[in-house]
């Protein structure tokens, strides 16, 4: 072979040994970005059923509180009976196992290598908003015209107040819809109506029209989801678990009230008239027999129905709540927080609070409390890893029976800090086996 012909053969096989690199480079570098992409899905996956786990571990949060709530029912008194006659008869209180749950989210329950942490708190220890009066929205911090707003979506009829709207101003937006012209569901519902925005609930209020909620000077007002529910069931019922009877219905006859322990002559003229107002005004005018008093408040009521929405709770209810009442003194306010250790098992143990404690004090307060929640909501947040997942859920418990009325995301990436939760867990429970 001749030398050119040689050197013609080496100079092939190096193009072939060196294409052969290439293509052997290239295909390392195809293997590599088939690997990272392989890599990068799966780490997806991971997130995406980390994600999930963690939501998992949020309803189940819920079912734990479920539990804890039908053993509470369970353990009071329950009347059968007629449709009149609701469930729960034990006052609800701080004390009970419900409240004490999770210790305010500081207890994380370990399940599965996932966790949560819950909290649950009383309906009726916030303002409902759909029952909410005038003078308290606006100690809550409403505007002129979200107040009339308001007022004028929940209600009927289809004039608005000057600052308010119905469905002309609904009507016209680019988005057009009517006025609900009914309660809100949720809060985050005010959305829709005339002059809310996301400030107006989730960030402290600053155009208190009265006493502000919080009275200490420096600290921040609560928002209104702090102060407020949508949704807040009590039992119309007496300690024994009676129905209380309605003195405007037909069958309030003043022997029937007297069997209610109203004195004769005050059961005659309550029998004899049925447009009774306010169970307050019973009790300004037949109230100067201390114990006719303190039947009017724990057998009688001025209406219908076996449950009833917008009373506050005496033994759960917190100070800012309170202090939206414009009819509480602030003396009066401290006199409720202080008795809420030992705890208001009837309603008339209001008479024990000083300032309270007279037919005439009664006048305008007796309407606004109650002492038994059949409504709950409880805070729940699931982890898996980084992954978190927070929620809300309403709860309502009929016929010793919970139930979960809705569950709502919750609608700030950390809520732990929002709820007012440790930053961190200080305990742990294992809820595996259980």
């Amino acid at each position: 072979m001749s030398i050119h012909n040689m050197n013609r053969t080496r100079r092939d096989r190096g193009g072939i040994f060196v294409l052969s690199l290439a293509v052997l480079a290239g295909l390392i570098a195809i293997f590599a970005s088939v690997a990272a992409t392989q890599r990068t899905v799966l780490r997806s996956e991971l997130n995406r059923l980390e994600a999930i786990k963690a939501k998992t571990a949020a309803y189940a949060a819920v079912q734990h509180a479920l539990a804890v709530l039908a053993k509470q029912a369970s353990n009071g008194t329950t009347t059968a009976g007629t449709t009149n006659q609701a469930n729960s008869t034990t006052a609800t209180t701080l004390q009970d196992d419900w409240a004490q749950l999770g210790d305010t989210g500081a207890t994380a329950y370990s399940l599965n290598g996932s966790s949560y942490r819950l909290q649950i708190i009383d309906a009726t220890s916030l303002v409902n908003i759909n029952f909410a009066t005038l003078e308290q929205l606006q100690r809550i911090g409403l505007t002129d015209e979200q107040i009339d707003s308001l007022l004028d979506f929940r209600e009927a009829g289809t004039a608005p107040r000057p600052l308010g709207g119905k469905d002309e101003y609904y009507n016209n937006l680019s988005n057009p819809y009517n006025a609900k012209l009914a309660t809100v569901d949720v809060i985050d519902e005010l959305l829709n109506i005339k002059g809310f925005t996301a400030k107006t609930i989730y960030e402290p209020q600053t155009s208190t029209v009265n006493t502000a909620t919080v009275t200490a000077s420096g600290q921040d007002q609560p928002t209104l989801y702090d102060l407020s529910t949508a949704y807040g069931y009590s039992p119309v019922t007496n300690s024994q678990g009676t129905a209380k009877l309605n003195v405007n219905a037909a069958g309030a006859t003043a022997q029937a009230l007297q069997g209610r322990g109203i004195d004769v002559q005050s059961a005659t003229q309550i029998a004899a008239s049925k447009a009774w107002t306010s169970l307050g005004q019973i009790c300004a005018r037949f109230g100067n027999n201390p114990t006719t008093l303190r039947n009017i408040l724990d057998n009688l009521t001025v209406g219908g129905g076996n449950r009833v929405q917008g009373r506050l709770n005496l033994n759960t209810v917190t100070e800012n709540v309170l202090n939206t009442l414009p009819q509480l003194t602030p003396d009066v306010v401290q006199g409720i927080l202080s008795r809420q250790a030992q705890g208001f098992t009837t309603l008339s143990d209001i008479l024990q609070v000083p300032g309270l404690n007279t037919a005439g004090s009664l006048l305008n307060t007796a309407d606004l409390f109650t002492v038994v929640s059949q409504s709950f909501v409880v805070r729940a947040v699931g982890t898996v890893g980084n992954h978190t997942f927070a929620l809300e859920a309403t709860i309502d418990v009929q016929n010793g029976t919970p139930k979960i009325i809705r569950i709502t995301d919750a609608p700030f990436s950390n809520m732990i800090k929002r709820w007012g939760w440790p930053a961190d867990s200080t305990s742990t429970t294992s809820m595996t086996g259980n």
